[in-house]
C-alpha cells in the first residue's frame, strides 16, 4: 500500500511563506484528484478481493458443471437433455457473470479457448429471429481455428439466424481440434436478467438448440433475480420445455451476508488499513441504501466511491493522505494547514518550518491510524463476545452475561480470546493471567472487569485527534443528492443559471447578470416565468426577439451606413435573414422547453400554450 512518506518533509532551505501565491499555478486540485484515485484504488482492490473470495466456490462449481455437461450424462435417456445452469443472484448486477466469464474464457483473442462464451441480453431477443441471430453470431464471429479472421464457408449464404451456420462453424472447430489432438470446447450462452426474456421466445430457442445437441454442445447459464426454490424456470415454463432441459441450480452470496463481508472486511478488518476511514454517518447511509433500495455489488461499490469522492472534494487537506504540494505553489495550502495545527500550547510558532509542518502531519496520521487499528481490534473482540454469548446488546448487558457464565464456559471464552489476540500483545498477556488464576470465580469476575474497561478505552471517538478530518469522515453526512438528486430544481437551476453548470462559449466571457448574455433556451425560460397561466406564443416571440435585438446591438462592430441604395437593399436583405434566424432560434428553444415538460398544449386557443411550472423556490 502506498503511504505518505517523509520525502516531502525535507527542508529545501527556503522557509519564506510570505511570497505571493499564484492561483494559476496551484497544483493542489490535481494532487487531491491523484490522492483520491490512489485511496479509492486501494479500497476497491480490497473489495474486489473479498467479492472474488465469496464468488470463487460458486464459480469453480459452475465451471466444473460446464466442463462435465456432455461427458457425464445419464445413460438410457430417450433423448439428449440441454444443460441449463440457473444462477440465483438476488442482488442482481453483472459482477458475478463477468467473473464467471473471466474464469471460463480469460482471453477472447485466445486461439484455442477451452470454452467459448456468448453474452445475450433481453434487448437482443425481441423475437425469435433476432434471438437466434444473437446466439449464432456471438460464436461464429470468432475464428474456428488458428486463423485470425473467421473462415468464409458455403454456409455463409444461409440466413444469419439459421442454426446450420453454427453447426458448420463448430464442425470446423471439431476438425481443427481433432487434427491437433485437442479437447473439444463447449459453447456457453450467458443470459442476463433471464426474467425479462419473453418466455414464448425462449421456449422456441431452447427447443431449437435441444434438437442439435450433442452435435453442438451448448450450455445455457441463466442469471435469475428470483429465489432458488422454486426456480423461475419451473414456475414459468411448461413441462414440455422442462422435459428437454437438465437444470442445475446455484446460488450466489448476496444480501446481509455480502454486505457484512464487504464492510467488515474493508473497514473493520485487523489485517487491512483503508486510507480513508468512513464515519458512522456515511456507513449508516450506505447500509440503509443497500438494504432498502439496491443490494447489488455494483451499487455498493458506487455508493462507497461517492463517499470517497465527497471527502476529497470537500476537504482541502485530504491530499495529505499521499503527498503535499511543492513549496513554491502551496502558500495558501500551508497557511490552512498551519491554522489547523496551531494550538494554545504551541508557543514558539515562529520557529515552525516546512519540515515542522511535515513532521506534525506524519505524527497526526500515525496517531490516527494507530488509534483506528486499536478500535478495529476492540470491535473484533466485541463481535467475538456477541457470537459466543449469542446476544446483541450493549456492553453492560454483555458484562452481566459474562459474570453469569459457567466456569467451563469462561475457560472456553478465554481460550477464544487468547487465540484472537496477536502474540506478545498486552491484551493477550492479560488473558493469560486470567487463565492462570486457580480461583474460577475470580477469573470470571476479572474477565468481566477487564472486558468492560478494554471496550470503554477503545470507544473514544477519533474526531478529537489532530487533523482527524483529513483521514476520517466522522459525522459528515453522506452526499445523498448525488444518488437521489432533485430533478426539478436541477433543471430549473440549469435554465436560470446555465453558466454554473457549463462554461460560457468564450473562456474569457463571464456572465454579468444580463439576460442578453444567456443562451436562447434560458432567455425564453426567463420570459416564461414573467408570464401568466397561459402564454400567447406571438407575444412570447416578440419578447424573445427583443432580447436578441439587444444581443445584436451589443455585437455589432460598426453602425450601418445610410443614404446609398445598394446599402439599403443589402440591409433589407440582411433584415429578412435576421427575422428568419430569430424565428428559428425561437422554435428551437420552444421545442426544448416543450421536451422538458414546461409546456402543455390546449385545443381551445391554437396560439396559446399552458404553463406547467409557476413558483420557483429560493434553492432553485
Amino acid at each position: 500500500m502506498a503511504v505518505a512518506s517523509a520525502d516531502w518533509v525535507q527542508d529545501t532551505g527556503d522557509d519564506d511563506w510570505d511570497e505571493e501565491f499564484d492561483e494559476d499555478h496551484d497544483e493542489v486540485p490535481e494532487l487531491r484528484w491523484d490522492a483520491y484515485k490512489s485511496a479509492w484504488k486501494h479500497c476497491l482492490d480490497r473489495i474486489q478481493h473479498i467479492v472474488h473470495k465469496l464468488h470463487e466456490p460458486v464459480v469453480n462449481s459452475i465451471s466444473q458443471q460446464i466442463g462435465d455437461a456432455y461427458s457425464q450424462t445419464l445413460p438410457g435417456l430417450p433423448h439428449s437433455e440441454l444443460p441449463v445452469i440457473a444462477v440465483s443472484n438476488l442482488g442482481g448486477g453483472s459482477t458475478f457473470l463477468d467473473e464467471l466469464t473471466r474464469h471460463l474464457d480469460p482471453d477472447e483473442d485466445d486461439e484455442e479457448p477451452s470454452i467459448y462464451t456468448n453474452h445475450i441480453s433481453p434487448a437482443q431477443c425481441p423475437n425469435i429471429t433476432n434471438g437466434m441471430r444473437a446466439l449464432i453470431t456471438g460464436f461464429t464471429k470468432r475464428p474456428p481455428d488458428k486463423r485470425k479472421t473467421p473462415r468464409t464457408t458455403a454456409s455463409s449464404s444461409l440466413a444469419s439466424y439459421d442454426i446450420t451456420i453454427l453447426d458448420a462453424w463448430y464442425s470446423a472447430v471439431r476438425k481443427d481440434r481433432e487434427k491437433r489432438d485437442q479437447p473439444l470446447p463447449n459453447l456457453v450462452v450467458l443470459l442476463h436478467d433471464f426474467e425479462r426474456f419473453d418466455p414464448s421466445i425462449m421456449q422456441d430457442i431452447l427447443y431449437i438448440c435441444s434438437l442439435h445437441i450433442p452435435k453442438i454442445p451448448i450450455v445455457f447459464v441463466v442469471s435469475l433475480l428470483s429465489p432458488q426454490s422454486p426456480t423461475y424456470l419451473h414456475v414459468t415454463y411448461p413441462r414440455s420445455t422442462l422435459a428437454v432441459l437438465r437444470i442445475r441450480q446455484f446460488s450466489v452470496p448476496s444480501g446481509a451476508h455480502l454486505l457484512d463481508e464487504i464492510i467488515l472486511g474493508t473497514f473493520f478488518s485487523n489485517d487491512f488499513r483503508p486510507d480513508i476511514i468512513l464515519g458512522p454517518a456515511a456507513l449508516s447511509f450506505i447500509v440503509d441504501q443497500f438494504e432498502r433500495y439496491d443490494s447489488s455489488v455494483e451499487s455498493l461499490i458506487h455508493t462507497l466511491q461517492l463517499a470517497y469522492l465527497k471527502h476529497f472534494t470537500h476537504e482541502p487537506l485530504s491530499l495529505l493522505c499521499y503527498t503535499m504540494p511543492s513549496e513554491s505553489e502551496s502558500f495558501s495550502f500551508e497557511s490552512l494547514l498551519f491554522t489547523r495545527l496551531v494550538t494554545e500550547k504551541d508557543v514558539d510558532v515562529d520557529a515552525w518550518t516546512r519540515v515542522t509542518l511535515g513532521n506534525k502531519v506524519l505524527n497526526a496520521r500515525d496517531e490516527l491510524y494507530e488509534s483506528a487499528q486499536v478500535k478495529r481490534v476492540g470491535f473484533g473482540l466485541l463481535r467475538l463476545v456477541y457470537q459466543f454469548l449469542k446476544i446483541l446488546s450493549d456492553v453492560d448487558v454483555l458484562v452481566a452475561k459474562i459474570k453469569n457464565l459457567k466456569l467451563s464456559e469462561v475457560e472456553l471464552l478465554l481460550s477464544e480470546m487468547h487465540d484472537y489476540f496477536e502474540e506478545a500483545s498486552d491484551e493477550r498477556n492479560a488473558i493469560v493471567n486470567l487463565q492462570d488464576m486457580e480461583d474460577g470465580r475470580r477469573a470470571k469476575s476479572g474477565l468481566a472487569h477487564w472486558f468492560h474497561e478494554y471496550i470503554e478505552d477503545t470507544a473514544a471517538p477519533l474526531d478529537d485527534l489532530t487533523l482527524a478530518e483529513v483521514w476520517y469522515t466522522g459525522l459528515t453526512p453522506y452526499p445523498m443528492e448525488l444518488i437521489n438528486p432533485s430533478m426539478r430544481s436541477t433543471v430549473v437551476g440549469g435554465l436560470l443559471r446555465p453558466y454554473e453548470f457549463a462554461s460560457p462559449p468564450s473562456s474569457e466571457s463571464v456572465w454579468a447578470g444580463s439576460i442578453a448574455d444567456l443562451p436562447d433556451t434560458s432567455i425564453l425560460f426567463q420570459r416564461y416565468l414573467d408570464s401568466g397561466r397561459m402564454i400567447n406564443v406571438y407575444d412570447w416571440y416578440e419578447s424573445f426577439r427583443g432580447v436578441l435585438e439587444m444581443q445584436r446591438e451589443e455585437g455589432r462592430a460598426s453602425p450601418r451606413k445610410k443614404g446609398k441604395g445598394k446599402a439599403k437593399a443589402k440591409d433589407k436583405k440582411d433584415e429578412k435573414k435576421w427575422q428568419l434566424e430569430c424565428q428559428a432560434r425561437f422554435m428551437r428553444a420552444l421545442h426544448e422547453l416543450d421536451y422538458m415538460g414546461f409546456l402543455k398544449h390546449t385545443g381551445r386557443k391554437a396560439d396559446h400554450v399552458l404553463k406547467t411550472v409557476f413558483e420557483i423556490g429560493d434553492d432553485e
